[in-house]
């Protein structure tokens, strides 16, 4: 998959030209996901910085990092965010920072996804060699195999199935990841990982999707796609796909797997290809062949 990535410099004197990296931009337009990641260990910045101005670095990277939480949580819920990353923006941010923090710039990356796209910048570009940071798996790889088998099966984007759209029934509404329309809305699919480390928050998330789920279940519901609403049957298609937990996080699974009971929901792996196909393609019902 195609990447873009920005490196962040610190440039105590840029009248002595001499910098440091201490971060990295990373993201893909078509994911519509992003990460910044600094060092962990900023020995090499303070011993440049004869001026005490390197707050100015991690200032920086604070507020972008803000502007790409803020816009990831855009797409849980149903507010637009201020600021949409972008090749573009990532321009502009080189453009207007040519001072004391300095971004390379905005170069392509081919890497399988996104973790694997910053590990790769990080470690090339970046020194913090006593970095000890904790590997997370996110749920960007659900996504993508969700994606990749409608599109295997022949649905066609923003046709066949659509992304991010709003689902009501009855006093909830929910942004869910996937669904699979033939004349109707034919499947539902969110997806989660349970290995991130915020397991509060993602079980919130998997609450507020139950309660929306079980409304729908009692009487049916409506679905917002691209210039229209379509009526959507109590009976419909619910499933997860999920990256399960290397870090020991089991209490928000067994929470999930018990709304997913109460609300009619399959859940599978997505390391379970097999079983995966068979669920998220209904033996070939949705496929346009």
């Amino acid at each position: 998959m195609r990447f873009v990535y920005s490196v962040v410099r610190f440039v105590p004197d840029p009248a002595r030209e001499e910098f440091v990296n201490v971060g990295v931009i990373v993201g893909s337009e078509e994911l519509g996901r992003w990460e910044v990641r600094q060092v962990e260990n900023p020995r090499r910045a303070r011993a440049l910085d004869d001026r005490g101005v390197l707050r100015a670095a991690w200032d920086f990277l604070d507020a972008v990092g803000r502007v790409v939480d803020d816009f990831h949580r855009s797409q849980e819920t149903l507010w637009e965010p201020e600021v949409e990353p972008s090749t573009q923006w990532l321009e502009q941010l080189r453009r207007e920072y040519r001072n004391i923090v300095q971004l390379s710039p905005p170069r392509p990356l081919a890497a399988a996804d996104l973790d694997s796209a910053v590990e790769t910048v990080f470690s090339e570009l970046v020194v913090d060699p006593e970095s000890r940071r904790l590997r997370f798996e996110k749920k960007h790889r659900a996504l993508r195999e969700v994606r990749r088998l409608y599109m295997q099966h022949g649905l066609v984007k923003n046709k066949t199935f659509f992304e991010r759209t709003v689902l009501r029934s009855a006093y909830h509404e929910e942004r869910l990841d996937f669904v699979a329309v033939n004349s109707v809305p034919r499947q539902l699919v969110q997806t989660w990982s349970f290995d991130v480390p915020d397991q509060e928050s993602l079980a919130e998330q998997v609450k507020a999707w139950g309660w929306t789920l079980g409304r729908l279940r009692e009487a049916g519901g409506e679905l917002e796609i691209p210039d229209r609403i379509l009526p959507v049957e109590r009976d419909i298609d619910v499933g997860i796909v999920y990256v399960p937990s290397f870090h020991g996080h089991a209490r928000t699974l067994e929470e999930a797997r018990y709304i997913a009971d109460h609300v009619n929901a399959w859940m599978v792996d997505v390391s379970d290809e097999k079983e995966l196909e068979a669920r998220i393609t209904h033996g070939g019902e949705f496929s346009l062949a």
